[in-house]
């Protein structure tokens, strides 16, 4: 098992910030250079075996959340592999696939923003595609299309405008459900959304609680656009595979 330091401050910082939204401190952004030690305890000072390298960003509103995105580089050849559990859940026949709708609530303006920017590039703003743009999401899930209607969840995470001529979002977030019998699960999506077309798909890459293990997809529909407030409903469709 490894074990993770983070310096956040002194002589040897690896996860300087690199922006923070001006409406509020709970969205931030941070690349990271992390160590990883041998074992579990504390002491960094163990036996180094890898680098965690990447970024996270707060994206929690009403809590303090993490969106972490980062490769495990390992510096040694062997690792002692921990935990069965994983191997029992693969057994032949034992994968399910579930379906099923929700709708996304993207607010980037009005009295409370659940997606706010907090990187842009020098020329973003002379974009026709706003490329460069970054915003950090805490969006609301909800069972029907109206805002008022069952909330089954939060969308946390981000997505960057990262099209020269066309307007297309890299997005990477997880769909944390908090109500039903996905309550306490998570999925996690990344991949490019076309969000000016009329249908798009994105990947699932993982999940926790009922959706361990997952793969499978999403569809997007726009089902509401705002062209003064840019606020937007989105339809989504899952398809997952999982045990």
């Amino acid at each position: 098992m490894a074990a993770l330091w983070a310096f956040l401050a002194g002589a040897n910082l690896c996860t300087p910030e690199i922006s923070q939204s001006s409406v509020a401190l709970e969205f931030s952004n941070w690349p990271m250079d992390l160590l990883l030690g041998r074992h579990i305890r504390s002491d960094r000072n163990s036996k180094p075996v890898a680098r965690a390298q990447g970024i996270y960003a707060l994206d929690g509103i009403s809590e303090s959340g993490l969106l972490m995105a980062m490769d495990f580089a390992l510096t040694i050849s062997t690792l002692r592999i921990r935990g069965t559990r994983v191997l029992q859940l693969i057994r032949p026949g034992s994968e399910k696939v579930t379906c099923f709708r929700f709708y996304f609530h993207d607010n980037v303006s009005g009295d409370n923003p659940t997606s706010v920017t907090v990187a842009k590039a020098t020329n973003t703003m002379k974009s026709a595609s706003a490329f460069g743009l970054v915003n950090v999401i805490d969006n609301a899930l909800t069972l029907g299309a109206d805002p008022n209607s069952e909330p089954v969840g939060r969308a946390q995470g981000l997505y960057a405008f990262d099209g020269m001529s066309e307007f297309t979002l890299l997005m990477a977030i997880d769909l944390a459900f908090t109500n039903g019998r996905y309550n306490g699960s998570s999925l996690s999506i990344l991949g490019r959304n076309q969000f000016t077309h009329p249908v798009r798909e994105m990947p699932i890459v993982g999940g926790t609680g009922v959706f361990q293990l997952a793969r499978g997809f999403v569809t997007l529909k726009t089902y509401k656009f705002n062209t003064t407030s840019n606020n937007a409903i989105v339809q989504y469709d899952v398809t997952a595979i999982h045990y």
